[in-house]
């Protein structure tokens, strides 16, 4: 008899350790057959603060032999513990500006976790106004606080430090400039940006001569101020000197043969504005002086005192008039009046923000009654898709009629902003579909752009119009009769393009409209093509009524009985008809075919 040996194999502990972890757990231990093949596991809960898990080694220091999590081995004689390998991570340190106008934020940072770090200063960051005092972690100044050069350790995660700002208080001097009695104001403190009252003249008095104002400059030539005007403060300290005007160098009255003084005539308010229209080439000025002794002069012509002057020239846009009058004792007395001859045809300064542009109100200022405004959206703002006016402006171009011209690379608008409620801001958007042609039947064969045009009043859709818009689409014409391009709107109720219309001049088709929607130019053969391809259907026409269509598709039947033929325009009821009796006489001759076939199957 012979005994042979048995074996039991041998089980194994396979264990994971987290190395080093702050949180969560590791996987749980395995108990394993000697020879057996083994997945690692992945990190289970595990985490460390800062670092991220790559995976598992059999020594603690990474010494030993490397397993990615789902990675395979067989298992060896003894226990096996798994050791969690740990990657230290790397943060950004940024830095904001948070509301600088000048210079560069210092550069950003890539930092190892939990390593000491020190503090850039300012590098060239500068705002008008303002003082740069140090850094904080939140924008508003609520987080913590560093100055310039401090050092701490980085945690966990991306650091944004924000320039923190102290605003600068500039002084408001008074200077008497000549005065032989009296004092001045007092020297005022004046937050930068914020509003301040300019005070009267104090205790101030000069002998043979009247306190008219305050100026810049103490000849008169800076900007000039009134006791209770108001102004904000700019970036630097500001001494405003008084002036003095003789008794007998005013007038008491300034008429213009055009337009009204803007304010109105003050003897002792030197500077007007005058607004006159484009057809106004020339101007007169009929002073009066209050002392008849005293001599005026205008831009350098004298003048008697209450009769009209000669005309002066008028160029576009802003005229400098300048009438000085001397008094006896030599003391003179400048007015200033600038006359703005308004111009027909006014090109819009545009701000970008976004996608979106604003202008300014100057541009409109300039404009005539009944004139353009052209708002060009090309080169770098040609993927604008939003033009904002604000109510004031809306209510100004109302006011003088005035017809907007917005010009893109392929398409323009002419509005007349008689249109709209002058009480409300608007916004015109064009956007341009090209991207998403399969939102549209047959928009492939378009042969210009397809845009969607909106306005908004006040969040209000606008989309009817008293007065017609002229739309002008920039077409591609090669090969084409031009004279059958026309302008189509698409109506999303029918999924249709209806003809709107227009005429071929230079490379655009020009037409107009009533309302806005979706609109591109299609030659008038693409909807021929769209009938003979497509299940039979009305020709693409202007919407009307239901009762309308009715009415048109009685005449058509009606027409048809008489022995005529039927138009183009047939509707699709009747298309439809005919399909289904051309459907049926082509299932009679299957039918009549296959009979024939088998029988002939039968007699064989």
């Amino acid at each position: 008899m012979t005994f042979y040996a048995q074996w039991s194999v041998n089980q194994y502990e396979l264990r994971y350790e987290g190395n080093g972890e702050d949180g969560g757990n590791a996987p749980e231990a395995e108990s394993v057959a000697y020879g057996s093949e083994v997945t690692v596991s992945d990190s289970h809960t595990l985490s460390r603060t800062g670092y991220t898990f790559v995976g598992w080694n059999t020594e603690a220091d990474g010494s030993g032999e490397f397993y990615s999590e789902g990675d395979a081995f067989t298992q060896d004689a003894g226990d096996v513990t798994f050791y969690a390998q740990w990657s230290v991570n790397q943060y950004e340190l940024r830095y904001e500006g948070n509301g600088k106008d000048g210079g560069s934020v210092p550069e950003a940072e890539s930092v190892v976790y939990g390593s000491e770090v020190e503090v850039a200063d300012r590098h060239t960051l500068s705002r008008t106004g303002y003082t740069f005092v140090g850094w904080n972690t939140e924008a508003d100044g609520s987080g913590e606080f560093y100055s310039e050069g401090d050092t701490f350790t980085l945690g966990a995660g991306d650091l944004t430090f924000y320039a923190q700002w102290s605003v600068i208080q500039y002084k408001l001097r008074y200077e008497g400039n000549g005065q032989d009695e009296g004092s001045a104001p007092a020297t005022k403190e004046v937050t930068y940006g914020s509003e301040t009252t300019v005070a009267d003249s104090h205790t101030l008095s000069r002998m043979g001569y009247t306190f008219v104002g305050w100026n810049t400059e103490a000849d008169g030539s800076g900007t000039t101020f009134n006791p209770g005007d108001t102004f904000r403060m700019e970036g630097e300290s500001i001494t405003l000197h008084a002036q003095w005007g003789s008794n007998n160098a005013l007038l008491s009255e300034l008429v213009i043969s055009d337009g009204l003084l803007s304010p109105v005539f003050e003897a002792e308010r030197t500077h007007y504005t005058v607004e006159v229209g484009h057809h106004v080439e020339s101007i007169t000025f009929t002073p009066s002086l209050q002392d008849e002794r005293s001599t005026i002069e205008i831009n350098g012509n004298e003048i008697v005192s209450g009769q009209p002057s000669s005309h002066f020239s008028l160029d576009e846009r802003m005229n400098t008039i300048l009438i000085e009058i001397t008094s006896e004792d030599g003391s003179t007395m400048a007015y200033t009046v600038d006359v703005l001859r308004r111009v027909p045809i006014e090109t819009a300064q545009l701000t970008r923000t976004i996608d979106y542009v604003i202008m300014d109100d100057e541009s409109i200022r300039m404009l005539d009654n009944d004139g353009i405004l052209i708002v060009t959206l090309k080169d770098e703002l040609d993927d604008v898709i939003e033009v904002r006016f604000t109510q004031s402006q809306v209510q100004q171009l109302q006011e003088k009629a005035v017809f907007v011209q917005v010009v893109k690379e392929d398409v323009s608008l002419q509005i007349p902003f008689v249109n709209f409620d002058q009480e409300k801001d608007l916004n015109l958007t064009l956007q341009k579909k090209d991207q998403k042609l399969d939102e549209f039947v047959h928009a492939a064969r378009a042969a210009s752009s397809i845009y969607q045009f909106n306005i908004f009043q006040d969040g209000e859709w606008i989309s009817v119009f008293d007065h017609e818009i002229e739309l002008s689409f920039a077409v591609n014409s090669d090969g084409m009769n031009r004279e059958e391009l026309q302008v189509y709107y698409y109506n999303p109720d029918i999924q249709e393009w209806e003809l709107i219309g227009g005429s071929y001049s230079n490379g655009y088709i020009q037409a107009n409209t009533n309302h806005f929607s979706t609109f591109a130019v299609f030659h008038l053969s693409d909807f021929e093509e769209f009938i003979s391809e497509d299940e039979p259907k009305e020709i693409v026409r202007d919407v009307k009524p239901d009762d309308e269509e009715v009415i048109e598709e009685d005449q058509m039947l009606e027409e048809n009985d008489e022995g005529e033929s039927l138009p183009t325009t047939a509707t699709p009821s009747y298309n439809k008809m005919m399909m289904g009796v051309m459907l049926l006489i082509a299932g009679m001759i299957m039918l009549l075919s296959y009979r024939r076939y088998r029988a002939k199957g039968m007699r064989n």
